[in-house]
């Protein structure tokens, strides 16, 4: 609960000022809903949280709180959504050499995973019973299949292979395990460092199967 107090002090005093200035203002008070929001949910869980839990963690009135969402689960989609859009705007890979590209994915996801382990769970919930948030997770899970499967479909190892069903495969290999590490904690998995080190026998696995392992034989 510590955490979703500690909210509560950086809600920025009303004063008035520019349009420019009341729109930050607007955007820092929203971010600060979502936070309460996020903290809360990843605490208790998202149906033992409501609307007077968030603002009061926030430090704001419930009137403030409908100024920007009209419901309990619009905070979860609004989080939900940026979680997916940090999760697509990695950085471009130079490399032409697929294993590094390879390594650079999974090494993004699964780090971008662990920024957002506390609220995973709530979100493999909701998707149950969430059609919106189950369609963003499953937009997410092609949009990462469609891009490996046509890296796939490049490479003279793959021959014999059919693109789409190996990504498939292998993205639902990654996002399987990714849960299960830092969500469930099958692993050890803390931090930047773990996932990491997963990244290396994740990519390498890959390159197995692919048939493209640079690794001696019997290593």
């Amino acid at each position: 609960m510590r955490r979703a107090r500690a909210v509560a002090k950086r809600v920025p005093p009303v004063e008035p000022g520019a349009p420019a200035a009341m729109t930050s203002r607007r955007a820092q008070t929203r971010q600060i809903l979502l936070d309460a929001a996020a903290a809360l949910f990843a605490e208790r869980g998202y149906h033992e949280v409501g609307v007077p839990d968030i603002v009061r963690a926030a430090g704001v009135s419930q009137g403030t709180f409908y100024q920007y969402f009209s419901h309990r689960r619009d905070v979860l989609v609004a989080l939900a959504q940026l979680a997916q859009e940090a999760s697509t705007a990695r950085p471009p890979t130079q490399s032409a050499d697929f294993g590094e590209r390879l390594r650079a994915e999974i090494d993004w996801y699964l780090t971008e995973s662990l920024r957002y382990t506390s609220l995973a769970k709530v979100w493999h919930d909701a998707a149950a019973y969430d059609q919106d948030i189950a369609g963003m997770m499953r937009r997410a899970r092609a949009g990462r299949a469609a891009e490996l499967g046509a890296v796939i479909r490049s490479l003279d190892a793959s021959s014999g292979l059919d693109a789409d069903v190996a990504a498939t495969a292998i993205v639902a290999m990654i996002e399987e395990f990714t849960y299960r590490w830092f969500v469930e904690g099958d692993g050890p998995a803390r931090n930047a460092a773990d996932a990491l080190s997963a990244s290396r026998t994740l990519s390498e696995l890959v390159m197995r199967a692919l048939g493209l392992s640079r690794r001696p034989s019997g290593v």
